[in-house]
């Protein structure tokens, strides 16, 4: 089932979840955003994905806007290693080639430097990586599922108010403070 990646606990998920989310072309929407691979600046492969053993604080501040963003509207999921069509809305298409590279240890480090950077922070978020099967290699995908937050709006450290997000459709938009202020009043 697809929407099974809304409903296990991400503990329970399997790789096959993830198959018959591609099979089934699950589309993305307020609260799905698929990503092929760590967001990359410039076109150049995340230092993650080229061998280093850290994650760029750009591929860090870019899934950080999108977990504020949800946080801040309906809540989602955002699935690193599924790559999406070109139609809009986006519909997953495949794994993305290459997956995420050793994901347990690229958890380990993106979950602390994401939580990091909430403010305040963010009860209903939960990072997991899903190891593909029979690959000797740790890759994989990494899933993040974050709930809406009853204490939105949420923004990022350091700079207070450069990650306030929001959600809709299948685009993340940028709050505006009058925006801000409507959600706390």
């Amino acid at each position: 089932m697809s929407r099974a990646i809304f409903e296990k606990p991400l503990a329970e998920l399997a790789w096959s979840d993830f198959e018959s989310v591609i099979f089934n072309g699950l589309e993305e929407d307020q609260t799905l955003e698929f990503k092929e691979t760590l967001p990359v600046k410039d076109g150049n492969a995340d230092s993650w994905q080229s061998g280093q053993n850290k994650i760029s604080n750009y591929a860090r501040d870019s899934l950080a806007k999108e977990v504020v963003a949800f946080a801040n509207a309906y809540g989602g999921v955002i699935i690193i290693g599924i790559a999406e069509t070109d139609e809009k809305p986006p519909r997953a298409k495949d794994f993305g080639d290459p997956l995420v590279r050793n994901c347990i240890d690229c958890v380990e480090r993106l979950g602390p430097a994401l939580r990091s950077l909430f403010d305040p922070s963010i009860a209903g978020f939960d990072i997991r990586a899903i190891p593909k099967p029979d690959c000797d290699n740790g890759e994989g995908l990494v899933i993040i599922r974050v709930g809406s937050s009853t204490q939105a709006p949420h923004g990022g450290r350091p700079a207070p108010g450069s990650l306030r997000a929001s959600r809709k459709r299948q685009r993340t938009w940028l709050l505006t403070q009058k925006l801000r202020r409507s959600m706390v009043d």
